[in-house]
């Protein structure tokens, strides 16, 4: 693959410096060229022999026609081996056919598969290099950088989002598969239009025009009937690409759809877009269909007029001449049907070549920094200035006046990023200009700044005051605009959101470095992961999943943090690691990890953790956007008082840290503290019998009905019988069997062609010889099709088992691009896909040489078919008229070409009907949960929100042990209870059964009195608001993640903003027309024109792009906060939702839910121990019991578990009556 995708990127480089039209299509012309032409003379012996053979056939007619006059022999005067020379030669011409079609189709499904391959690997490569702008989409502006120099940068205003990518790649590069493997058969089907034309003129003279004409005039019409697929495909592309990046954002965030109870709402939109997409589909297969059927009855319609001509100018018909011609006209079916399809195909092809042409030539990022190792500090950034890139603010679904009306009125927020500074003491004024217009990126102008090598430096800062964007711009993330930055080693980078490999731990530590056991051990120590190593079934060679679905966000971040210690990089960028993790092992990590094991390195710490700064050798303070003073710790407690109030706000910090009492991340599995982990990861159920009947009588059921199976059996019936009997009629004409009439044959005849009946075949069709040709043809055929279907099965599974492994390597490779070109591992990450892609390929190789063995084979049985009816007409075996014997001849020529054709659909249906079953066994055989209505309740349940537990009990799965056991515990309504506990406790377990994301083991809980069991799913989680550690943003704006069903007025939602705190309380909207939101006015005591309102960054209509990754972490807690709070539910949940906040938010985002959520019930997993003594209890809970309970000051009065956390923690009795 590597050889290839270098061929294959030079040819199409040269091809867009040459200004090409269609470059990516003659590139791949270039590298394929002798695959190419080969295809296509092994097409053109195909066309021409499929002509031929019939044609050949009138001379072995003729000579059975002067031996057998009127059914006596004269054989004497011709002898038999004549006749079987003839017969001979017909079977040897159907062998080279054989041959040549099967070249073909070997090398057109070669060609397409190698080409979907290497189109896979060009994009995959393509994607590690894609700008945030060509992701965002919108224009490109001048300083954008494009792959080749003096060609500018395509440029789409939907972007490249991860979803269209992975729509690009599975779907368009399989549009090109399916479009080069037959691209022959268009324009050789015309070729053997004409040959076909040419010898039938021979055959009947003139009277072949008329049909001649009705076909070529017919097959123009339908060339031009598919020019509106063009149009429908596009349409249909942009409705694909919505619903597989809407699909995938589903996927990605259950578990949050299930704790707000937006199934339905999800299933609605994605229901809708689904509608669109299916409408779209519908027309276009209408167009194809009536395409399909013009194509269809083409050759019918020719062949009525042909005869019919020659029979009123010539007065009767020739065996010989009627039969041969027969036969060509029958066999000109394959290439008319063909046709439309090829070109309908290439339709489609050339547009997927566009879109994957717009990809390869969108903005990528810049060329990597490259380290100098001569420069004496590490990191010296002269007046650099980077931007991030402006998302399209609309949502799907808007109309462009909608748009336009938005973009007046959106400011496009993407993370907080400013800066400017030197070392030493410096306050800078360098300020981010306001954003005025949405289609203008934010960026960082004129930063200055150097760190030396062995210097710990820390950043700090209130959310969103651009602490993840400095980080960012330091690890190539950012675009820089101007400046210089310099770097005197590598990096290593710690994004605050962990990525994690669908790969063992190791080596996701490792990363593709060599493994030194020394490095790794004293690694893995520093980063406190040997007891969870023991808790994994497989040590640190367990397979963690996607994602890392089977970790915690802990695990996830020390993993992270391994990675970056063992890269042994020179400069190590950090990005909040530390707050996904308890106040113990963010000491030990910072101690043995960062402070130790890093010493020597280059090091940019981005934390909330205050006790920390006194450690650090300097620190870079960010307010507002803007890098407000960089010093040291003593230097800047002295000279900034603003400063010293924030160290002030977390001083408890100093001793407290964070609390001991662990995160629901650290502990993997579902009971680590009892017992090792059972297998995380399940394999692939293995299907090995054939498809059932039951799923092709879903598949009908889900048609809308089952008499749509039977209306398609009636159909081909219906034509393929009056097909036949077309031929019986016309062999019946030719001995005039019934003495009738000229006029009434041309009418009877006529009318079988145009009406497509149906009758019952003639029983002097079928001798004893011929019947028992036909048991030994139809017993091989069998065998050969049964021996195939169990290879074919395995074939297929192990096919599809690769594909995904290629999907998901480029899915996880998009989501940590950014990571991965920090540590500069992109060559390795194409190593790993070209890998898997080679895999791929060899199983689609082995797939369609099984396609290509079974078409040999029933070409042979059609071939030897054809030699034993030959033999027996030749030696009157068979005592039948000799237009019967004709009309013999005709069908079972036919039957060789056509096993092609039963070929190919056999393979689509077992293919389609494969996935079919799958489908089937992901929606019926998969543990679903609970019906989401059930026994209704009071509208106004619950009032108080009083819960109770009696004696629960829950294990994740059975077979494994409890993880909690015998839980009892009740929370009166408006109570505010505090949940601490160790790692592995069951806390977030206790959360979770409220929601019945597992149902509980024994026990029961219930809710105002009533058990949650009996409660629909929907209605249960409708009156519960979370608000989670990881929170979830959609792809939209702000406006649709806080109130997705319009329910609030923007007077409730800016009023939930302030409350979170994610905007200031002196922020307020102005006035706007009905149904806008308006942008951010402060109140701003410098700003002198009162016409002139100062904007910030954050509107109801800012646009949040996938995942709400142009935000931080932190800031997505706050939204997550204000969601909560817009819900207005009698209960609400904390599960460590104020992890990545700055001590001073979270003091105000506690004021809040103390003040906003008065009356209400609040359980909270307390991330930090201070703000558990405000609240009425405290549960205390080990090994997923309760072991203490009571109110804060009680329980530090009695002296106990809680009083133990307290003391190591700085807490004193004076805390608790202070608050």
């Amino acid at each position: 693959m590597d050889t290839l995708q270098s061929s294959l990127a030079a040819a199409f480089r040269k091809r867009v410096l040459a200004h090409n039209r269609l470059p990516l299509l003659w590139a791949l012309y270039e590298v394929f060229k002798f695959d190419f032409w080969l295809g296509a003379i092994s097409q053109f012996v195909v066309s021409t022999l499929q002509v031929m053979t019939p044609f050949t056939m009138r001379f072995l007619i003729e000579w059975v026609q002067h031996a057998y006059p009127d059914g006596h022999d004269t054989r004497g005067s011709r002898p038999v081996a004549v006749g079987i020379g003839y017969v001979i030669g017909i079977a040897i011409l159907l062998m080279l056919q054989t041959f040549a079609s099967s070249q073909f189709y070997y090398r057109g499904m070669l060609l397409g598969g190698q080409t979907r391959s290497v189109l896979i690997a060009m994009a995959f490569s393509k994607s590690l290099k894609l700008s945030n702008r060509a992701k965002a989409g919108g224009p490109t502006g001048s300083e954008g950088e494009g792959p080749y120099d003096d060609v500018p940068c395509r440029v789409d205003e939907k972007g490249w989002s991860n979803g269209r990518v992975m729509s690009l790649v599975s779907n368009d590069t399989a549009r090109i598969e399916q479009a080069l493997a037959a691209f022959h058969l268009s324009w050789l089907s015309l070729y053997q239009l004409i040959l076909t034309v040419a010898l039938l003129v021979y055959n009947l003279g003139w009277t072949a025009l008329p049909g001649a004409a009705t076909l070529i005039f017919g097959l123009a019409a339908v060339t031009y009937a598919t020019r509106p697929l063009v149009a429908s495909r596009n349409r249909i592309n942009i409705v694909t690409d919505q619903r597989v990046t809407f699909t995938q954002e589903i996927l990605q965030s259950i578990r949050f759809v299930k704790y707000f109870g937006w199934e339905g709402f999800f299933q609605g939109r994605l229901g809708n877009i689904r509608a669109s997409e299916t409408r779209a589909l519908r027309i276009m297969h209408l167009i194809r269909c009536a395409v399909g059927t013009l194509a269809q009855f083409l050759p019918v319609l020719a062949i009525m007029i042909t005869f019919i001509v020659y029979a009123v100018v010539n007065g009767s018909l020739d065996p010989a001449v009627v039969f041969s011609s027969l036969a060509m006209l029958y066999l000109l079916r394959v290439p008319t049907n063909w046709l439309p399809v090829s070109l309908s195909l290439a339709a489609d092809a050339v547009q997927s070549m566009k879109r994957i042409e717009d990809f390869l030539l969108a903005e990528e990022v810049q060329a990597h920094t490259v380290p100098d190792v001569t420069l004496a500090p590490a990191v010296k950034l002269s007046n650099a200035s980077f931007t991030w890139e402006s998302p399209p603010s609309s949502e799907e679904g808007e109309s462009p006046k909608d748009n336009q009306s938005k973009n007046r009125l959106s400011r496009v927020m993407r993370r907080q990023q400013a800066g400017d500074g030197k070392k030493g003491i410096e306050t800078s004024d360098t300020e981010v200009r306001p954003v005025r217009d949405s289609d203008v990126p934010f960026s960082l102008a004129d930063i200055s700044l150097e760190c030396q090598r062995g210097e710990l430096v820390g950043i700090i800062g209130s959310v969103g005051s651009g602490k993840t964007s400095l980080l960012s711009a330091l690890a190539g993330d950012m675009r820089q605009t101007g400046g210089i930055l310099q770097l005197a080693a590598d990096r290593a980078y710690c994004p605050q959101y962990a990525w994690i490999q669908n790969a063992s731990v190791r080596d996701n530590i490792t990363f593709g470095k060599p493994f030194n056991q020394n490095l790794y051990s004293d690694v893995v120590k520093a980063c406190a992961l040997l007891p969870d190593f023991e808790l994994l079934p497989h040590g640190d060679m367990t397979e963690i999943g996607e994602r890392g679905v089977t970790l915690s966000g802990g695990q996830k971040q020390r993993i992270n943090i391994a990675r970056a210690i063992y890269s042994d990089a020179g400069i190590v960028i950090l990005d909040d690691p530390l707050s996904a993790v308890d106040a113990h092992v963010g000491t030990h990590i910072f101690n043995e990890a960062i402070c130790g094991f890093l010493k020597g390195k280059c090091r940019f710490l981005a934390t909330h953790h205050l006790h920390l700064l006194s450690r650090l050798d300097r620190i870079i303070w960010m307010v507002d956007g803007r890098v407000e003073a960089i010093g040291t710790y003593e230097e800047l407690m002295k000279s900034h008082p603003a400063f010293a109030s924030l160290v002030a706000v977390g001083g408890h910090q100093q001793k407290e840290a964070d609390s001991t009492e662990g995160k629901k991340g650290d502990s993997v599995g579902p009971d680590t503290t009892t017992t090792k982990a059972e297998v995380l990861m399940q394999e692939e159920a293995k299907i090995v019998d054939s498809v059932p009947f039951s799923v092709y009588v879903s598949w009908l059921r889900a048609s809308g009905s089952l008499w749509n199976g039977l209306a398609m059996v009636v159909g081909q019936l219906l034509f393929r019988s009056s097909s036949i009997l077309g031929g019986l009629w016309l062999s019946w004409w030719v001995d005039n069997k019934y003495g009738l009439s000229r006029a009434q044959n041309i009418g009877i005849y006529a009318g079988l062609s145009l009406a497509q009946c149906v009758l019952v075949f003639s029983s002097s069709l079928i001798t004893c010889l011929f019947a028992i040709a036909l048991v030994f043809g139809a017993t091989a055929l069998w065998w050969c099709i049964s021996y195939y279907r169990s290879s074919a099965r395995e074939l297929r599974r192990h096919q599809l088992i690769l594909d995904g492994v290629v999907f998901a390597r480029l899915n996880e490779a998009l989501i940590g691009a950014a990571c991965i070109r920090a540590y500069g591992r992109e060559l390795q990450f194409v190593r790993l896909v070209h890998e898997a892609i080679d895999d791929m390929d060899s199983a689609n190789f082995l797939t369609f040489a099984s396609h290509n063995w079974l078409s040999v084979r029933l070409d042979n049985i059609g071939i030897l078919l054809n030699l034993v009816t030959g033999i027996l007409v030749v030696t009157n075996a068979l005592p039948v008229a000799l237009s019967i014997s004709g009309l013999l001849l005709t069908y079972s020529m036919s039957m060789v070409g056509m096993m092609q054709v039963v070929v190919k659909y056999l393979i689509e249906v077992n293919n389609s009907m494969s996935n079919t079953e799958r489908l089937f066994q992901y929606t019926n055989s998969l543990h679903q949960e609970a019906p989401l209505d059930g026994a209704s309740v009071r509208p106004s349940w619950p009032e108080h929100g009083a819960i109770e537990y009696e004696a629960v009990q829950m294990r994740y799965r059975p077979g494994l042990p409890l993880v909690v056991d015998n839980f009892c515990l009740r929370i009166a309504g408006g109570e505010r209870l505090g949940i601490v506990g160790r790692t592995g406790a069951g806390k977030s377990t206790i959360l979770s059964t409220l929601f019945r994301l597992t149902e509980i083991s024994g026990g029961r809980i219930t809710i105002d009195g009533i058990d949650i069991v009996q409660i629909g799913l929907h209605r249960l989680r409708s009156a519960l608001a979370i608000i989670p550690q990881d929170p979830t943003l959609f792809q939209g704006t702000i406006r649709s993640n806080l109130d997705p069903f319009n329910k609030h007025t923007d007077t409730e939602l800016w009023h939930a903003l302030r409350e979170a705190h994610l905007v200031p309380d002196n922020e307020k909207s102005f006035a706007m027309p009905e149904g806008t939101s308006g942008v951010v006015e402060r109140e701003d005591p410098d700003n002198t024109d009162p016409g002139k309102p100062r904007e910030t960054r954050v509107t109801l209509d800012t646009a949040v792009e996938t995942e709400g990754l142009n935000f931080s972490l932190g800031q997505r807690q706050l939204i997550a906060l204000a969601r909560a709070l817009l819900r207005n539910t009698r209960i609400v949940l904390v599960d460590e939702g104020t992890s990545s906040v700055d001590p001073e938010t979270d003091a105000l985002v506690q004021e809040t839910l103390a003040t906003g959520l008065q009356g209400k019930t609040l359980i909270a997993i307390a991330h930090r121990l201070r703000t558990v003594i405000q609240y009425d209890r405290v549960c205390v809970m080990d090994k997923g019991k309760i072991v203490e309970l009571g109110p804060p000051l009680e329980l530090w009065e009695q002296g106990g578990i809680f009083r133990a956390m307290c003391d190591s923690n700085g807490i004193t009795r004076e805390m608790f009556t202070s608050v």
